[in-house]
């Protein structure tokens, strides 16, 4: 048992504790309480991947941007946002898209896909960090981030020059091609997503929510 764990934030944490969580919500339970690691129940929901639950504190009114602190696993000022890209970034195929649509809820409540932790790190810094274009691309194509910290522009500065010109000066890359070639990126990915939706939907296939084209603060 985590220290200062409250009966709801583990049935939000719990896969099986749909209805323990919604009969505590009932009962006037405060889903804004945290413990030690100022985490609330809708930190623990995101973290274990548990969209119902996610959904139902949502739901609730929780705060979307709470900020964690550095006790545990995650850094001072982590929201629940950067938690779930952050394991999206860190966890196998089958479970990426689960997270990124944890956090797409979020971003759907009003989360802040730009904000930094306590030592300067945005949720697209944890992308980057893994070095992996495809993971860098999916994370653009579903949310407007512009890369603030140093860690994040360096990484993808690279990623960018490998992806067009070997040879091409990275100051003329954070001037400007940067952000433009990242939007693009993100136009292809939005683009490819609508195809494979109309692909499917032509062949009188069923298309799943989380398989549908997401424009969720893509900015086009």
């Amino acid at each position: 048992m985590l220290d200062g764990m409250t009966p709801l934030m583990h049935a939000a944490r719990s896969l099986e504790g749909g209805k323990a969580l919604e009969w505590l919500l009932e009962q006037g339970v405060d889903p804004e309480q945290k413990d030690f690691e100022h985490m609330t129940a809708l930190c623990h929901a995101v973290v274990a991947c548990n969209l119902p639950a996610v959904q139902a504190l949502i739901k609730e009114g929780c705060e979307v941007d709470v900020r964690m602190a550095s006790v545990g696993r995650w850094v001072t000022g982590t929201t629940p946002f950067i938690a779930a890209i952050a394991c999206a970034a860190a966890t196998s195929d089958s479970r990426r898209e689960a997270y990124l649509v944890v956090a797409d809820q979020l971003v759907m409540a009003g989360a802040d896909v730009n904000a930094c932790d306590g030592v300067g790190r945005q949720a697209i810094t944890y992308v980057t960090m893994t070095n992996n274009i495809e993971s860098v691309k999916s994370v653009l194509a579903r949310y407007d981030i512009l890369p603030q910290d140093d860690v994040a522009k360096v990484t993808l500065n690279s990623l960018v020059l490998e992806m067009h010109a070997p040879g091409q000066d990275v100051v003329c890359v954070e001037a400007g091609l940067l952000r433009g070639q990242m939007a693009q990126v993100r136009k292809e990915m939005i683009e490819q997503r609508e195809r494979e939706a109309a692909e499917k939907l032509a062949a009188g296939e069923e298309v799943e929510q989380e398989e549908a084209p997401y424009r969720i603060e893509a900015g086009l």
